[in-house]
């Protein structure tokens, strides 16, 4: 398909090649323009967005105030979502669930109308009739946002969230393209990582204490953190706890990850270290599911590696199931949640499948059709987010990934309030987050609005070859962090 946009701006043009990848990818047309006028008249502005395919055409206009949209950007912006969607409905009837929003972050958007003193129920309005939102999700992202909200004024300017990046896997995924050589490769890099990445946390510690910032949360994520052995989590996590000051710290995450590499040795080894909450990932409950998508555990090995985590003492329990995996159905998804939620862990995060560019699947063609897969991920969704509410889960944060199946979501969803509050801080933009290993990206907060990131080598060997390059990024931060106008 050959695609022309004429746009007003680069920013438009852009939301408009994404909008065209949702909403136009099955039309069989090989030419087809989007062409925009936009006009202002006071505090009013009116967009048209003209839709072009082969002989059909088909254009919308949307005029919209200032005075209920605040920004210029935010108005321009829904102007020309309002009327690409408008005008698409002569070329296709599929409506996305989150609408016209794009970005990772749909909640962002009820955020800003919350911190803008607009009330829920006009939010939630603004949500479902102007940016398309199903209602179910128009409702997803005000409880997302009221969690945002609640954690800046937790956290404040001068604190931080940390993540620790152990970017180690036993096996690779069907769906995933985390990890580029054979496993068995990587896993010998693994002492030379952590003997760097314990130099990087002490110098980050020191950073943070020279700029008068103090850490609330930690996350230890992968790749696998728990593919550790006790000795190497033991000394990991040492090193964390003389590096900072932990004072301040209210939660220590340690991502487990895979239930196969949970033994009592490591459990014990992070119950000493003071992490009091993990994340034991399934995925699924099928058997033959998991087989298919490489992991090389089964369910009876995530029940008991959840029973022996209950039994070391961890009360706060995180556990990932993943929606539209080759080969499941709505059935054994259903079959898998119930199991896992008969469990009570503390939290429950819903994934949508995203099958990367680069992961065995994308590469083998086993990409859904939409028709298929946006009725199946729907039933999923929709049950998860049924049944979770009716157990009394409140979803607290939630984030997109592009290409996920059907356009859905990835929720977090906690019980009796136990939120793991790095994963709103580390989406949401609540602070700065300060990270330390392969593939981490460390992100400053600046005036409470924009980032500036810096980031870390994608993969272990060039961690470890390249490490004077991790040295002079680590200069610049903290040169970052000291300068008036961070935090």
């Amino acid at each position: 398909m050959s695609l022309t946009i004429n746009a007003f701006d680069d920013a438009s043009r852009d939301y408009l090649f994404n909008l065209s990848n949702i909403y136009l990818k099955d039309i069989s047309c090989e030419d087809i323009g989007l062409f925009t006028e936009i006009t202002e008249n006071g505090d009013d502005i009116t967009c048209t967005v003209s839709v072009r395919a082969g002989d059909l055409e088909s254009s919308s206009s949307v005029t919209l105030s200032i005075k209920d949209h605040f920004t210029l950007s935010r108005l321009k912006s829904l102007c020309v979502g309002a009327s690409f969607f408008r005008a698409s409905r002569k070329f296709t009837d599929y409506k996305a669930p989150f609408g016209i929003l794009t970005g990772v972050r749909p909640a962002k958007i009820a955020y800003f109308y919350l911190e803008n003193g607009v009330s829920d129920e006009k939010c939630l309005k603004i949500l479902e009739e102007l940016y398309y939102l199903d209602k179910d999700k128009a409702s997803l992202c005000l409880k997302a946002a009221k969690h945002e909200i609640h954690q800046k004024i937790i956290y404040g300017d001068s604190s931080c969230g940390i993540y620790i990046s152990i970017p180690f896997c036993p096996t690779r995924c069907s769906y995933c393209s985390f990890i580029s050589s054979a496993a068995p490769k990587q896993l010998k890099m693994i002492p030379d990582y952590l003997k760097l990445l314990e130099e990087e946390i002490t110098k980050l510690g020191r950073i943070c204490k020279n700029a008068d910032v103090t850490p609330r949360s930690f996350y230890v994520g992968g790749g696998t953190p728990g593919i550790l052995t006790s000795d190497q989590i033991t000394s990991l996590l040492s090193s964390v706890k003389r590096s900072f000051d932990m004072s301040g710290v209210t939660e220590m995450t340690f991502e487990m990850g895979r239930p196969d590499t949970v033994t009592a040795d490591k459990l014990n080894a992070l119950i000493n270290a003071g992490v009091d909450r993990i994340c034991v990932n399934t995925q699924t409950t099928s058997d033959e599911v998991l087989k298919r998508i490489g992991r090389a555990h089964t369910a009876r090995d995530f029940f008991n590696a959840y029973d022996a985590s209950v039994k070391a003492g961890f009360k706060n329990i995180n556990v990932d199931l993943i929606a539209g995996l080759t080969g499941d159905t709505t059935e054994g998804f259903i079959k898998s949640l119930d199991e896992v939620s008969s469990l009570s862990p503390s939290n429950i995060t819903v994934h949508t499948l995203c099958t990367k560019r680069s992961s065995d699947e994308a590469e083998a063609g086993n990409v859904s059709k939409r028709s298929t897969e946006s009725d199946i991920i729907s039933e999923m969704i929709s049950y998860s987010e049924k049944k979770l509410s009716s157990l009394g889960y409140e979803p607290y944060y939630l984030y997109r990934q592009k290409n996920a199946r059907g356009n859905y979501e990835n929720t977090g969803y906690a019980l009796n309030g136990n939120i793991c509050a790095y994963n709103v801080v580390m989406m949401e933009d609540v602070c700065t987050v300060l990270s330390a290993g392969a593939g981490a990206v460390t992100k400053v907060l600046r005036s409470g609005k924009a980032t500036k990131r810096f980031s870390s080598f994608k993969y272990p060997y060039e961690y470890i070859n390249q490490n004077e390059k991790v040295r002079s990024t680590l200069s610049m931060l903290e040169n970052e962090l000291l300068s008036k106008e961070t935090l």
